[in-house]
């Protein structure tokens, strides 16, 4: 028996009808327990009044380092645009600390994540985005990274 790629296995485990998952209240609710975040860069924000684009604003300052929650796009190549650009601004000091909830599959944010030495915090289960119903066809993971 032959084994090679199944379309199928790779359309249902990858698809969603939208490439934007809004945070499950419950996991934003812990994480800004622990963390105290003050800023979201993401469209539309959990935190502040953000309305710009945050792959291109300034995320803080060096002087008031914001701590940053992200829940970005989930299309291939665009998260991981989110990942570097987070691992950007901690570099320039405008942030403190960024989390991030991310999808977890083997690409270039996974990869870029774990070559950075942010800690990786796995969800014990599928997570149910927005109002959507059912949960998710992928696995989740929260990116802390830190100067």
């Amino acid at each position: 028996m032959t084994i090679g790629p199944n379309k199928n296995f790779n359309r249902v485990h990858f698809s969603s009808k939208s490439v934007k998952h809004n945070t499950p209240d419950k996991i934003i609710k812990e994480l800004d327990d622990e963390f105290h975040f003050n800023f979201d860069p993401a469209v539309p924000p959990r935190f502040g009044n953000f309305s710009g684009n945050g792959l291109l604003a300034h995320w803080g300052t060096p002087k008031s380092p914001s701590i940053v929650f992200v829940n970005p796009p989930y299309e291939r190549g665009i998260t991981e645009r989110w990942t570097l650009k987070a691992w950007r601004e901690i570099s320039l000091g405008n942030c403190a600390v960024v989390v991030m909830l991310l999808p977890m599959r083997n690409s270039g944010s996974m990869r870029w994540i774990r070559h950075v030495g942010a800690e990786i915090r796995l969800c014990n289960k599928r997570l149910k985005f927005g109002d959507a119903d059912e949960v998710a066809p992928f696995d989740s993971m929260i990116a802390i990274l830190k100067k």
